[in-house]
């Protein structure tokens, strides 16, 4: 695709996020902006800011002179009459309509009913205005309020009921005359959680109104826009416009470059009408093939990384455990040489034993042969010395005779 001028917008940028200017082209995917946002999830968080300064101090509180003073004191009073008289009024027709169509059996049991309704109704109104003036304001104490004052009103509506069933125009006027005075106090409230919640919290943004006349003029294409501002969180009722705006002329652009047939075009080129429902820009749809396929490198390269160091890490595992067993083989071989030293040892000791036992054994012999031989010359000298005495004495004998 090829892009070589990008559309002129209807209005002028404004400085929450400035009109795309180019796009170059690539073979089939629409390339980033010349400022590409850096997340996806951001593209909508980065336009509901309204003061391009994000660092911007907040405004000074200026204090209340006196005639604001006495003024809000006015309103408080009006508004605590009218709570008065509209708990009077309530009281009294939901107390009779209790009695006589609910029935709760006695009058009094009717008047608890009213009396609980309308205290239950004001303690909730004063934790709510009293957590905004706290800075701590509570969204869903809102809900039961309005149910409440919902079924004051039908309750106030349902006491003007005609006793025939026979509904009049001045019988829808007293039902219309009954609830009015719930639902103008409920407004006073409203408005006074506002006031209160715009004086504790002058640095708070606010969400910017969709002009009354563009719901008369364009009563179809006002819902989308104030859906899309709620839902994605768009508090800029110009940005919005804006917005409107871009997509408007890149669509108009687009139907330019492939007259009229809008089904030629890529995927990623009618990306911005695919993603304005959820809250993307033109530049920010645009950006999103680009932004994908980088975060998809990014992960790949992750998961090249991981299974690189899962590699490394077995490898060192492999290394270690080959150590490991190169030691234990070497504290065994180191255990073998002990052990055949001192069987050698031992051996040797044998040997020098058995040596040293034969040779006593053998001198043991040479001293008993000795000993015979010298016993046996004994006798053969003791025999020839016999003999030598037989040998006297007969000489002797002979000399004698």
């Amino acid at each position: 695709m090829t892009i070589t001028e990008w559309p002129r917008t209807a209005a002028a940028p404004d400085p929450v996020s400035p009109a795309p200017t180019a796009v170059s082209e690539t073979p089939a995917v629409v390339s980033a902006t010349p400022e590409p946002v850096s997340e996806t999830p951001e593209f909508v968080s980065e336009t509901q800011k309204r003061n391009p300064d994000e660092t911007a101090p907040a405004p000074p509180r200026q204090p209340l002179t006196g005639t604001q003073k006495l003024a809000v004191g006015g309103i408080v009073a009006f508004a605590l009459i009218l709570a008065g008289i509209g708990l009077y009024l309530s009281f009294a027709h939901v107390a009779s309509f209790a009695h006589k169509e609910l029935r709760f059996g006695s009058l009094e049991k009717g008047q608890l009913f009213a009396v609980g309704v309308d205290v239950g109704i004001m303690v909730m109104i004063a934790v709510d205005l009293l957590m905004a003036w706290l800075k701590r304001p509570i969204t869903r104490v809102r809900y039961p309020v309005w149910l409440l004052t919902s079924a004051t009103v039908v309750l106030n509506a349902a006491s003007a009921t005609p006793k025939d069933k026979q509904w009049a125009l001045l019988d829808y006027v007293a039902a219309f005359a009954h609830g009015v005075v719930p639902i103008l106090f409920i407004m006073i409230v409203e408005v006074g959680r506002d006031a209160i919640d715009r004086i504790v919290r002058p640095d708070r943004e606010g969400r910017d109104a969709i002009p009354l006349i563009r719901w008369v003029l364009a009563p179809i294409a006002t819902p989308r826009i104030y859906r899309r501002m709620r839902l994605w969180g768009v508090a800029s009722y110009p940005e919005m416009v804006r917005r409107e705006q871009d997509l408007l002329a890149y669509e108009q652009w687009l139907k330019r470059k492939y007259e009229g047939d809008l089904g030629e075009a890529t995927d990623d080129e009618r990306l911005p009408m695919k993603m304005a429902p959820y809250g993307y820009t033109v530049r920010e749809a645009l950006a999103m093939p680009d932004q994908q396929e980088a975060e998809a490198e990014k992960r790949e390269e992750e998961a090249e990384r991981r299974r690189l160091e899962a590699t490394t890490r077995q490898e060192l595992a492999e290394k270690r455990a080959e150590a490991e067993r190169l030691e234990a083989d070497g504290q065994l071989e180191s255990v073998r040489a002990r052990v055949e030293g001192e069987k050698g040892m031992a051996r040797a000791h044998s040997k020098a034993q058995i040596s040293a036992a034969e040779r006593a054994a053998e001198l043991n012999e040479a001293a008993l042969e000795t000993a015979v031989q010298a016993e046996a010359r004994t006798r053969v000298a003791e025999a020839e010395r016999e003999e030598a005495e037989a040998r006297e004495a007969t000489a002797d004998a002979d000399l004698r005779t």
